[in-house]
């Protein structure tokens, strides 16, 4: 048995998996992402023993950077930065222990379930993230931070990010700027999600933005790295109407074999993240 754990601020989401990864049982609860160090292990520790199983090994993805198994910044959970949860993890349970930021176990997840040499991973929620796997592996690059595609420039002296950047993809297509770019043109605050779902012109125009700037970021990808596969995943990979836009666009743009080539794939799966820490488990 394995256990799969995704870490995010608001909340975790631990699973329980067979060794062929097939999802058993599951459960989630709360971070308290802003509270001290000590209730979020315990909140870690809850998660994991409320699956009642003793694992072989345990995957943990997290929405920050990790170095050597070391938490190093998160930002939504700051009481985990510069905390070797690893090591905790490891005297509690006495198995083996993987941690990965979550968008990279996203992506190591989607590249078993599609078993494709050359993928790429994009995760789009309240920011944005990647991962990269080049002939069956996942590229680290000499820093490990390969695969930070939400901060490609897109649009010059465009949007400022919080990277220090202006114009990053993040800034264009993130669960933040949908919200930003609704408020601008409608001075009303709404959830991603909800503006998808409404029919009025500003709503659409933001949308309609969302998927170009998508598209933008996707024909960037295909030429950098000229992937079998594609997946788009997160709460922002839910809006079914971006998907035609961004495919459309990035078939304009980028390099139009690799482009006719590659599969782009909307998953909108919630057991993805879980999935991709326990596909840690599986890996050299």
């Amino acid at each position: 048995m394995l256990i799969g754990i995704d870490i995010g601020g608001t909340k975790i989401h631990a699973g329980l998996f067979s060794s062929s990864l097939k999802l058993l049982s599951e459960t989630k609860v709360p971070t308290q992402g802003k509270a001290a160090r000590p209730v979020v292990l315990k909140n870690i520790a809850k998660a994991i023993d409320s699956l009642h199983t003793k694992p072989k090994m345990i995957g943990v993805g997290i929405a920050g950077t990790v170095k050597n198994g070391k938490v190093d910044q998160v930002p939504n959970i700051p009481g985990l930065e510069q905390f070797d949860l690893a090591i905790f993890l490891k005297k509690r349970y006495h198995v083996p222990i993987k941690i990965e930021n979550d968008a990279k176990c996203f992506t190591i997840g989607q590249q078993k379930k599609h078993k494709a040499k050359h993928l790429v991973g994009l995760t789009l929620g309240t920011g944005v993230g990647g991962g990269i796997i080049i002939d069956g592996k996942l590229y680290h690059g000499m820093a490990g931070t390969a695969g930070e595609l939400g901060h490609m420039i897109i649009k010059e002296d465009g949007i400022p990010c919080h990277c220090g950047s202006r114009g990053c993809l993040e800034m264009y297509i993130a669960g933040k700027a949908i919200k930003r770019r609704y408020k601008e043109l409608t001075g009303k605050d709404k959830l991603p999600l909800d503006i998808a779902k409404e029919q009025s012109k500003a709503a659409k125009q933001v949308i309609r933005e969302t998927g170009y700037y998508l598209g933008v970021g996707l024909a960037n990808i295909v030429n950098a790295f000229n992937p079998e596969v594609i997946v788009v995943g997160g709460s922002i990979a839910m809006i079914d109407e971006i998907f035609p836009i961004a495919k459309q666009t990035m078939e304009k743009r980028a390099l139009k074999i690799p482009a006719k080539r590659v599969k782009i794939v909307q998953n909108k799966h919630s057991g993805s993240s879980i999935l991709g820490a326990a596909s840690l488990c599986m890996v050299d």
